[in-house]
This record gives C-alpha cells, sequence and structure tokens, in this order.
C-alpha cells in the first residue's frame, strides 16, 4: 500500500486494481489483469455526531424525566453499530440532566434545580464511545425556557415619605419593583396600583412608572389623632405572566403639622366662686383646644388680661384624652382676697399657641365672705370730760370697733392706761374702766384731777369672737382728754429769797425785784395777775413803819409768762436803813387767789465805795465790764456802780473816780477798807493783776468830804514807803556785788592752788589762770601761749564802783578748801558776767526786791499804789 489511509473499510469494502505489465524494452507489449482486493473492516472510527453543537430548550422546572432530546451518534466500523455507548460530561451536568446510554435520550433528571433565574444557561458534552473505546463528542448547549415562577419583588420593604400638611406642598416618590423572570417577557412586565383604602383616594400612581403623587392638599386634623399624622397605603406591583404573580408594599406617608389652628375656648364665659382670704386658693380652671395634632402647635398657654393679672394666676395643664389644656385660674401665692375690699372680678383669660394665635374667655369671678377680718379701732378717737365731775351711771363715752366681717360680734378689755404727762408715763391711778359692750366709765374709786394728768391714753384690744380665720383682734389707743375747771388758786413761786436795792440809784420806773407765781389749771383759768396791797418798811431796829404803795408791780406780758416785774413808783430814800416788805397779791380769771411778801433790803451811801483809776473815763468806759467781772470774783458780792466821773491833777494823769457798792445777796454790804483787804489779799492774782492793768490807784470810802482826806494819808503813807524801800535797796545791792567780787576771787585762788600742785610732764611750769584767756600748756591757746608767773598782776586790785581793794595776799593757802565748797577742782569754768546778770535800774530793782521779801513767795505782787503825781525825780 502506497498510502495506507486510501485503504479504508469504510470507503469500500473492497478494491480493484487493474495491473499493466508493460515490456521495458517495448512499451507497447504490455499486459493487464485485474485484481480485487477485499478490505477487512477494523473498528478504526469514533463515532460521530452529525452536529458538533446542539442547542436544546427546555422549560425551567421541568419535570423529572422530561425528554429534552435524542442526539445519536454513527460509526462505521461495523462492529459498533448499534454498541456506541453515551455519556453526560462533565460529571457535574448528571445533578440536572441524565442520558440514556444506549439511545442518547436527554432528560430532566432534577427539574427543582433548573431555575432559569438562577442559571438560565448549561453547557454539556454528549460523548459516545464505540467498543474499542473510540469517542465521539457533541456540545450539547440548554437554555432553560422562562416560566412566570417569580413575583415581581418591590425593592424596599416599605416607602416613608413626609409633607407638610395644608396647600402648596407636592408629594412625588416612585415605587419601584423587579421580576426575576425572563426580561422583556409578559412575566417580567410589571404594573402598579393603590390598593383601596381609606386614604387611597387622595393619592395616584401611575401603573408602569410607579410613581406616587397626591391629588390634593392634606389636612393634618382630617386624621384621627390616634394616627399620629401617618397615613399608610398600600401599593401593588404585580406581572403580566399567566398565572400573573404580584407583591405589594407598605407606604407611609407622614403628614406634617402646622399651625393653621388656633386656640378656642369651649365656653365664652366661665362664672366662678372663690372664699376670700387664702393664699393660692384654687378657683377652676377653664379649657380651650387647638386642633393642631402636635403639641408643638396645640401647647396652649394662659394669661390673665383686664387688669387682675397681679391678683391671680393661671396655669395650663394638658387635658386628658388630647381633648385640649386645662387653664387652672387660683389667687396669687402673696395675695389674700377681701371680700370687704372687694367682692366680685371680671378678667379675661387669653389661650395663645407658639404662634400668637389666640382667643380668649370672660371670667366673672364672686369673693365668698369669710370671717377672717381683724377687727380694728379708729385712730383719732377721742373722749372728752371736765374734772372733778361724776356722770350718770359714770359712762362718759362708748368705743364703737370697725370689723368689715359682714357677721362679727366685739368685745373690748382694756389692757392698760398711759398718762403722757408723768416722765415715766405710768398712771398713779386707774381713773377709768372699759366695759365688754365698749362703754367707759370712770372708776369711782378716784377723782379725776386735771392738774394731776390732763390726758389719759386707754390702749383698748377689741375681740371679735365669731372669728375663723387669722387674727381675731387687734389693740388700738382711746384718748380721755380731761378739760379744766378753775379749782385751783395761783401760787407763788420764790425764785430769789431776798432782793437788794440801792436806794441811791432807785429812782422812778426802776426795777427793784420780781415775783413769780403759778396756776395748776389751763388756759384762761391760768391767766394771773399781781397787785400790790400793802408797803411797810422795817428799819434795822426792827421798828416798822407803813408806807403808801411807792411800788407796782408789771403784769406779765403774755399769758403763758408768770413773772411780774416791782417797779418804784418815786425815788427811794438814801438814809434809809432797813428793808422793804411788800405785800402781792396774785389772782386768776377766775377771781381765786394767793398773797406773798416781797422783802426788799436798802442800801445806804455808807456801803459806798469809791474807787480810783489812772485812766481815763473813755478807757474805763470800754473796760467796764472786765473790771466788773475782776472785783466781783475777788470780793464774791455783786458790784453796783452808780456814779463815774473824772478828775485831772496838776503835773499827773487823767483820774477816774468810780462810786459802787459791793452786796451779798443776803442784803449786807462791804466797806471800802473790807474790798481793799479782800481785793489785795485774795489768792488769785488775777483779779488783782487785771485791775492794775486797768490803772486801779485807790479805794477809799464813799463820802466826797473823807475822799481828799483819805488820798492825803494813802499818798504820804506811800512817800515814807517808798523813801524806805529806796534805802533797802540800795544797801542791798552794794553787799549783793561785795559778796560776788569776793566769791570770784576766792574760787580764782582756789583754782591757783589746784593748777600750782598738779603740774604734769608736757605742762610748761605755772599755774593755770582762772577766768583768763591765759594757759601754760604749750599749744593749748593758739592765740596766747605764755607762761604766767604766780604773781603776775591780774588786775583784781583794781578798784571799780563795785568793788573794794583787797590784796590777793590776804588768801591763807593753807584754808580749808572743802568747807561749803561743792566744786569740783579740775573743772573752772569761767563766769559770764554779762550773762548771768541783767542790769536794773537801781530804785526799780530795790522795789522789785521789797516786793518778793514782804509777799514771802517769787512773783507774787503785792497790791502797791503807783502815783504818777510822785516821781522817783521827786524823791
Amino acid at each position: 500500500m502506497k498510502t495506507p489511509a486510501d485503504v479504508d473499510f469504510e470507503k469500500g469494502a473492497s478494491m480493484t486494481v487493474k495491473l499493466i505489465a508493460v515490456d521495458s524494452k517495448k512499451e507497447e507489449f504490455k499486459s493487464t489483469a485485474t485484481v480485487t482486493i477485499t478490505i477487512n473492516d477494523i473498528n478504526d472510527n469514533s463515532p460521530k455526531f452529525k452536529q458538533e453543537t446542539y442547542n436544546l430548550d427546555i422549560e425551567e422546572h421541568s419535570p423529572n424525566g422530561t425528554e429534552i432530546a435524542t442526539i445519536t451518534a454513527t460509526d462505521p466500523d461495523t462492529e459498533d453499530v448499534g454498541n456506541i455507548v453515551y455519556k453526560l460530561l462533565p460529571e457535574s451536568m448528571l445533578e440536572f440532566f441524565n442520558v440514556d446510554p444506549g439511545t442518547g435520550r436527554i432528560t430532566v433528571k432534577n427539574g427543582d434545580l433548573l431555575d432559569r433565574e438562577g442559571r438560565s444557561f448549561y453547557s454539556a458534552n454528549l460523548q459516545a464511545k464505540d467498543k474499542a473505546n473510540n469517542t465521539g463528542t457533541a456540545i450539547l448547549e440548554i437554555t432553560l425556557q422562562d416560566k412566570n415562577d417569580n413575583a415581581p419583588k418591590i425593592i424596599r420593604e416599605s416607602y416613608i415619605a413626609f409633607v407638610n400638611e395644608g396647600p402648596g406642598v407636592d408629594l412625588k416618590f416612585q415605587i419601584q419593583a423587579i421580576d426575576d423572570d425572563q426580561p422583556g417577557t409578559d412575566n417580567s412586565k410589571i404594573e402598579y396600583e393603590i390598593v383601596e383604602s381609606e386614604f387611597s383616594h387622595d393619592f395616584t400612581i401611575n401603573k408602569d412608572t410607579g410613581i406616587l403623587k397626591m391629588t390634593d392638599a392634606l389636612d393634618r386634623e382630617a386624621l384621627d389623632p390616634a394616627l399620629n399624622g401617618v397615613i399608610e397605603l398600600n401599593v401593588t406591583a404585580y406581572d403580566k405572566g399567566i398565572p400573573p404573580l404580584g407583591t405589594w408594599v407598605r407606604v407611609e406617608i407622614n403628614v406634617g403639622d402646622i399651625n393653621d389652628n388656633s386656640p378656642v375656648f369651649r365656653l365664652p364665659e366661665y362664672d366662678f366662686e372663690v372664699k376670700e382670704s387664702e393664699k393660692g386658693a384654687f378657683i377652676n380652671s377653664v379649657l380651650a383646644k387647638d386642633e393642631d395634632q402636635t403639641e408643638m402647635n396645640n401647647r396652649i398657654s394662659f394669661s390673665i388680661t383686664g387688669g387682675s393679672s397681679g391678683t391671680f394666676s393661671v396655669r395650663s395643664v394638658p387635658a386628658p384624652n388630647n381633648t385640649g389644656y386645662w387653664g387652672n385660674i387660683s389667687v396669687d401665692q402673696d395675695i389674700e382676697l377681701d371680700y370687704e375690699t372687694r367682692k366680685t372680678y371680671t378678667f379675661k383669660v387669653q389661650a395663645l399657641d407658639l404662634d400668637r394665635k389666640e382667643d380668649s374667655a370672660t371670667v366673672n369671678l364672686k369673693v365668698l365672705d369669710v370671717n377672717d377680718e381683724t377687727p380694728s379701732l379708729k385712730t383719732g378717737i377721742v373722749i372728752e370730760m371736765k374734772e372733778n365731775t361724776t356722770v350718770d351711771g359714770g359712762v362718759i363715752g362708748k368705743i364703737v370697733g370697725d370689723d368689715k366681717d359682714t357677721v362679727h360680734l366685739l368685745e373690748y378689755e382694756l389692757l392698760r392706761t398711759e398718762c403722757p404727762c408723768n416722765e415715766s408715763g405710768v398712771c398713779q391711778e386707774e381713773w377709768f374702766l372699759v366695759e365688754p359692750s365698749g362703754n367707759v366709765k370712770i372708776n369711782p374709786e378716784y377723782v379725776v384731777d386735771y392738774e394731776s394728768c390732763h390726758e389719759v391714753i386707754l390702749h383698748v384690744q377689741v375681740t371679735d369672737t365669731l372669728t375663723e380665720l387669722g387674727k381675731n383682734s387687734s389693740e388700738g389707743t382711746i384718748t380721755v382728754r380731761i378739760e379744766d375747771i378753775n379749782d385751783n388758786a395761783p401760787e407763788f413761786i420764790q425764785t430769789q429769797p431776798n432782793f437788794v436795792v440801792v436806794a441811791e440809784s432807785t429812782d422812778k420806773d426802776t426795777s427793784v425785784a420780781s415775783v413769780s407765781a403759778t396756776d395748776r389749771d389751763s388756759g384762761e383759768n391760768a391767766i394771773i395777775t399781781f397787785n400790790v396791797l400793802a408797803v411797810r418798811f422795817v428799819n434795822n431796829n426792827n421798828e416798822t413803819e407803813g408806807l403808801d404803795k411807792i411800788f407796782k408791780v408789771d403784769q406779765p406780758p403774755t399769758p403763758s409768762d408768770n413773772t411780774g416785774i416791782i417797779r418804784s413808783l418815786q425815788s427811794l430814800s438814801a438814809s434809809m436803813k432797813g428793808r422793804y416788805v411788800i405785800t402781792v397779791e396774785v389772782k386768776d380769771n377766775g377771781g381765786l387767789s394767793s398773797t406773798s411778801e416781797v422783802v426788799i433790803f436798802t442800801v445806804d451811801q455808807s456801803f459806798k465805795v469809791s474807787l480810783e483809776f489812772r485812766s481815763t473815763v473813755e478807757d474805763f468806759a470800754n473796760n467796764q465790764a472786765n473790771i466788773k467781772w475782776a472785783l466781783e470774783s475777788s470780793t464774791g458780792t455783786t458790784v453796783h456802780i452808780v456814779k463815774v466821773s473824772g478828775q485831772t491833777e496838776q503835773r499827773a494823769a487823767a483820774l477816774t473816780i468810780v462810786e459802787a457798792y459791793f452786796i451779798f445777796p443776803n442784803g449786807t454790804a462791804l466797806q471800802h477798807d473790807t474790798v481793799l483787804n479782800m481785793v489785795n489779799g485774795n489768792g488769785n492774782t488775777e483779779y488783782r493783776d487785771v485791775l492794775l492793768g486797768q490803772g486801779l490807784s485807790g479805794v477809799n470810802a464813799g463820802s466826797e468830804d473823807k475822799q481828799g482826806k483819805d488820798n492825803t494819808e494813802m499818798f504820804l503813807l506811800l512817800g515814807v514807803v517808798g523813801g524806805l524801800v529806796i534805802v533797802l535797796v540800795v544797801t542791798s545791792t552794794l553787799l549783793v556785788f561785795m559778796r560776788r567780787n569776793y566769791q570770784r576771787k576766792l574760787k580764782a585762788a582756789k583754782a591757783m592752788n589746784s593748777a600750782t600742785m598738779s603740774i604734769s610732764e608736757n605742762q610748761k611750769s605755772g599755774p593755770v589762770v582762772p577766768g583768763t584767756n591765759k594757759y601754760t600748756m604749750e599749744g593749748a591757746n593758739p592765740v596766747l601761749n605764755l607762761n604766767i608767773e604766780t604773781t603776775t598782776d591780774l588786775g583784781f586790785d583794781e578798784e571799780d564802783s563795785n568793788t573794794d581793794r583787797s590784796s590777793l595776799n590776804s588768801l591763807d593757802y593753807n584754808m580749808d578748801m572743802s568747807e561749803k565748797d561743792t566744786m569740783p577742782m579740775m573743772v573752772i569754768e569761767e563766769e559770764d558776767e554779762e550773762n548771768s546778770q541783767h542790769y536794773y535800774e537801781p530804785l526799780g530793782a530795790a522795789l522789785a526786791q521789797r516786793g518778793k521779801r514782804k509777799g514771802g513767795e517769787e512773783d507774787t505782787p503785792s497790791l502797791t499804789f503807783d502815783n504818777p503825781a510822785l516821781s522817783t525825780t521827786d524823791l
């Protein structure tokens, strides 16, 4: 075989070969022979399917055993005829499909697994194997045909939409569903519809697109409040398969509430009652409702208008079952209604929501009376009565209290009495009684006396025995004014035990005394007048002489004044010595009177004192007050100056003569010599200094005939005393200067002796010279450094007006230097004569020294008289 492949039994069972034998030498010689070759079949072919790929269709979920197709293969090999075996590959296909091995019939093995929506296409190999195990395959492409076994699926479990009520609001949203059946077929085509319900007519849905819309504006208040504003719709999605399958979804539409409703009261007017006197008392409630369904929009607040907002309060409380809000009206916590003050109230209660939408209702409130008012007494209650009087039954007045309660029963009680006229305010006697009925009576045990007290304050308590609430009693005052009657005679008041008059200076209409009286009565009854009934004079021998009414009494200038001034009706005799006794009567307007005697002592001319002042009359007048003070202070009397006159003497300064009386309150007076002794001997030198400074130079008797004699005697006495003083001063001065010179020389001698005995090695020889500017120490004195001999003349022997000539040699160096000498020996100081003594005019110094010795105390001047008429030159 030249080409074995061409030897194929399947192409022919035999082959005929024509052989030609040709003579190589001669080609025309040839011979032919036919050879028939029978070809024996061998199994050299594989089974072969008519198609490489078979596209098969089967409905999903077909029952088990459902034939899909029968596919066979052919094998030309003779031994394989009827002997081909079929098998599905891969093995995983055997879960779904089955093939008959002998026939090639393909069936459904498990139709439940054939779900197009899960897997719509299967690819398998169908294998055909002959007996020689030659195989042939074909591809099976099995497509599952759709069956309407899936209902549409809505992509969300539910739909929730939000939309506000009211116009101008649009709602649009889409319901979406899918169908797992084959697209484009009726099995997967979906249509939508709204299930009929209470609110389905308010919405529409496009059946193809599933877009849901509102047909009109929604009203939240049209919904049942129990729904809380939620509308529920059922939307169905179904396919067009046979039979059609469908599903539904819940659509929840939340209708938002807007504040489109105002509060509304259930009633336009309410009538309530409440008891008085209870703070915070609950009155009643009003009811208002806002149809808005959310709390934000239907919440109601209440307020009181109409002028009673401060008296009442209202509180908003939710009513049950969503029926609105209660407005609980109460009396303010700090207010108590008072029936007696106001019995009715009318006010408005306003209901407001958050957007200030409002409604109002009228409340008529009636206040119910309770016995809660505290009884009281009117202020300023005054009961007037006359003193020392009695009234039938003793009732002088009645107290009427005040209680605003409609029903009350008042009782009265006297707590205490007060007498303002006493410093303590306590009444000494209980003049008045108060009965429970309010009658004020006079206590029969006592007599009401105006002079003891003109006013009594009764502290009374009034009690309401029917009080239900609050304080049942209060206190008040009742004033009982007692009217004065003229039952007291005026009485004299002793303001001064005695009066003194200087007869010489008492002229007509001169005030000589005063009288005072008082009347315990008041008003017109207390107005008094004075009158002189009699005048008599009692001399120093107690002899009495009746006189005419030479005195009168000036009446008090005002009714409230109680003092009358006694004046003389003529000049009094200066020679009468004794006292005037004046009988004075005082009488009130009612004719009641009393008398008293006024004693006026006279001071005659024998007690006149003449004072001389070396000054002019004008100077004395300017300093009269100061001079009078000094005279009265030093003598303890009252000084009455009766005359001031001026005199001028030759070769002397001006002279003022003052005539005065020095009188004690008991009527006695001082003589001139007693005045002189008291002025000069007073321990307080201030008075004497004042008098001397004002020029007092003489104290004499007041009679004019003795004045010149006394002055002459005083001047002669002063001349003699002055001469003696000068002699004494000159002698004392000489002794003082001689003593000082002796002491200085004695100190110098002591110092020189000490210096001689204490020479050191650093000093040059020679004593130290005390009292000089000379020193023996070298360099001690930068001006003079000399050695001074002890015999050097130091100038102590020179004569002057204050020293005697003395010899230094007369001092004994061996005298006892320590006797009565406490001066340290090593300290020698120079006396400063210029600073230690001042120069005095000898006569002046002598007089000053005389004054010190005579007085016995330093700086205590004695009373001396400076007579300018006698100068030192004259002496």
